[in-house]
């Protein structure tokens, strides 16, 4: 996780614990959101430049209803493919023909919901095996995103309304790169 961590291009995250624990280590957040209010800056980003986009979640169906969103709401060029049994190390043979699976569709961008640490080292995997691809671990915040569409909350303008300032990015780089150093937790 560590390594994923470290050799991720950008990591952003943006939950109740990740703020606590930003708290904790002496840096707190000083605009917490939700990881869901990135996404949809990103899929504008993917349709603009016209990116074929590939959705693997280990939920049932939320990879092809997320692909249905990006079609509907963006117009993008989405598949969605279902992943129920990507191990905790994110190897192995059938995460190999998973990524051969998702090689076919040619993606430019692959958002990826699994849990932690799965998501993250799938993607590490993933990347070395399909460089061509960016990949993006979204984990909840996906479903978020799809269950706030779905209830009529808030519409793509309104998510990027609230898309963060590069401040909020920089600080959740610093804070995910103290988690991936070797460092133990400062003492409360």
């Amino acid at each position: 996780l560590r390594e994923a961590l470290a050799t991720a291009h950008v990591s952003l995250a943006g939950s109740p614990a990740v703020v606590r624990a930003a708290a904790r280590l002496g840096s707190p957040l000083a605009e917490p959101r939700s990881g869901a209010q990135w996404l949809p800056p990103l899929a504008e980003l993917a349709r603009a430049r016209a990116w074929r986009v590939a959705v693997v979640s280990d939920r049932p169906h939320v990879s092809e209803r997320a692909a249905g969103v990006l079609r509907d709401t963006y117009g993008l060029l989405a598949v969605g493919v279902a992943a129920p049994d990507v191990p905790a190390t994110g190897r192995g043979p059938w995460v190999e023909r998973l990524i051969e699976r998702l090689a076919l569709t040619r993606p430019d961008l692959v958002w990826v919901a699994l849990e932690t640490p799965a998501q993250e080292l799938f993607c590490l995997r993933a990347a070395a095996l399909l460089p061509s691809a960016v990949w993006v671990g979204v984990g909840p915040a996906l479903e978020s995103l799809l269950e706030s569409l779905k209830e009529g909350r808030s519409g793509a303008s309104r998510w990027r309304a609230g898309w963060a300032p590069l401040r909020w990015l920089r600080q959740r780089w610093a804070f995910l790169r103290v988690l991936a150093s070797a460092s133990p937790l400062p003492a409360r």
